[in-house]
Parts: structure tokens; sequence; C-alpha cells
């Protein structure tokens, strides 16, 4: 799922499924589904966080929930 399925550059960062971003400065494995599911792995966290709206125009949530995670993993104020 790491693989890049054409060189990167022509691939806009998209894997086998999943697409490699950095997300609040760390390398992300992300799928964002059409329905508002957000699904990321984060390796240097050993973590995954997935969020959930039930509203698409609502869906800049998930990144907001997901950065507030990320920085509570990271012991940050």
């Amino acid at each position: 799922m790491q693989t890049y399925s054409l060189p990167k550059e022509e691939s806009g960062y998209y894997c086998l499924g999943i697409k490699k971003i950095i997300f609040s400065d760390l390398e992300a494995y992300y799928h964002g589904g059409f329905w508002g599911t957000d699904v990321m792995y984060i390796p240097s966290l050993n973590t995954t966080i997935t969020a959930f709206t039930l509203q698409k125009e609502k869906r800049v949530l998930n990144a907001t929930t997901s950065k507030l995670l990320i920085k509570i993993l990271r012991n940050e104020k």
C-alpha cells in the first residue's frame, strides 16, 4: 500500500489505495472517503486516526480534530 501506483510526480503521491502526505509536519498515509470518513496512519507516532462527519460540508472538522489529537499525542499545549 506504500508503493506509488505511478511515479510520485504523476500520481499526486497516491499509492495503492492510500496517499502519502505530510500532516502537522509528520509523514502520514491517508485515505479520505467520499462520504466524510478520513483515515490516517502516522508511523512516527505509531497511531491511526479515524474521523467521520455526518455532514459533508463540515468535513473540515475531521482535519481540525486530527490536528488536536496529534497535539495531545505530542504533549503540546
